[in-house]
C-alpha cells in the first residue's frame, strides 16, 4: 500500500464530482497523501478506475461494487483498501450490519473531516497521515451547510455572489476564497455541478426533452448544457440519455 517515501496512495471515484472534488480537496492536505481523480470513463487529466493498483480506494457504494466484481477477474493488481463514501441511509444501515465483502470503511458523506482522516490513518498506519494541515479561512461546517441549501434552492437562478456572502456574515471576496478552500472549487463551478447532477438525475428518470431538461435546471443556452454536462460527466446529455435506456 505504501509507496516510496512512505507515501500513500489515495484514488478518489466518486460519483457525484462535487463530493469527489470535496474529498480530494481534503485529502490532498494531508502529508504523505497522493491523491488521483477517477472516473468510470476517463477525462482529460483523470486516469481510469481500472488503474487502480494497492492504496486506498474512495468511492461511492455503486463504483465500489462495480470495482470490485471487476477486480476479481484481475490478478495482475494490487486490491486496495475500500471506503465507501454513501449518500444513502439504506446503505448505512447496511453497513451497520456488517460491511460488503471488499469493503473496509464506510462512511457518510456529510461526516466530519477528522472522521475521514481518521479512517485513513486506521486503514494505512502511518503515524502522522491524520495530521493533516489546517486549512485557514474555510467556512465553518454550519455556514457552509447553509450556503449549500441556499445554492440548491436557487439552483436555476443566478449565482449570487452577494446574497451567498450575506448568509453568512463575509464580504463577496472573502466568502469567494473560503467557499473555495472548503469545497475545493469555486460558488460558479459548484452551482454548474448541481445543474448537471440535477438535469443527469431527470435524463435517467424522465422522458423529457434535453432542452427542457437544461432550462429545468437553469441553463438558457443549450451550447453551454452540453458543453457543461460533457465535461462534468464525461459524455453528452444524448449520449448519457441513451446509455441510461
Amino acid at each position: 500500500m505504501m509507496g516510496d517515501d512512505s507515501v500513500v496512495t489515495v484514488y478518489v471515484a466518486h460519483r457525484c464530482t462535487v463530493i469527489a472534488a470535496g474529498l480530494a480537496s481534503i485529502l490532498g492536505r494531508m502529508p504523505g497523501c497522493r491523491v488521483h481523480s477517477l472516473r468510470q470513463s476517463q477525462a482529460e487529466g483523470e486516469r481510469p478506475l481500472d488503474d487502480v493498483d494497492g492504496g486506498i480506494l474512495i468511492a461511492d457504494m455503486a463504483s465500489a461494487s462495480s470495482f470490485i466484481e471487476r477486480r476479481q477477474l484481475e490478478t495482475t493488481l494490487r486490491m486496495p483498501k475500500l471506503v465507501v463514501m454513501s449518500d444513502s441511509p439504506g446503505e448505512r444501515g447496511s453497513a451497520r450490519l456488517g460491511l460488503p465483502n471488499g469493503v473496509d470503511e464506510c462512511l457518510p458523506v456529510e461526516c466530519h473531516e477528522g472522521e475521514l482522516l481518521a479512517s485513513i490513518h486506521r486503514l494505512t498506519g502511518i503515524p502522522n497521515v491524520n495530521r493533516c494541515r489546517t486549512l485557514r479561512g474555510g467556512l465553518a461546517p454550519a455556514a457552509l451547510c447553509k450556503v449549500k441549501r441556499a445554492m440548491e434552492s436557487r439552483m436555476a437562478e443566478a449565482c449570487d455572489l452577494r446574497l451567498l456572502a450575506r448568509l453568512v456574515g463575509l464580504s463577496e471576496g472573502h466568502f469567494a476564497r473560503a467557499f473555495k478552500q472548503s469545497v475545493g472549487v469555486p460558488p460558479h463551478r459548484y452551482l454548474l455541478k448541481l445543474r448537471v447532477e440535477a438535469a443527469a438525475d431527470l435524463i435517467r428518470s424522465s422522458d423529457r426533452s434535453l432542452t427542457d431538461v437544461s432550462l429545468e435546471v437553469g441553463f438558457s443556452d443549450q451550447s453551454h448544457f452540453t458543453r457543461t454536462f460533457s465535461r462534468e460527466m464525461g459524455e453528452t446529455p444524448s449520449a448519457y440519455r441513451f446509455r441510461h435506456r
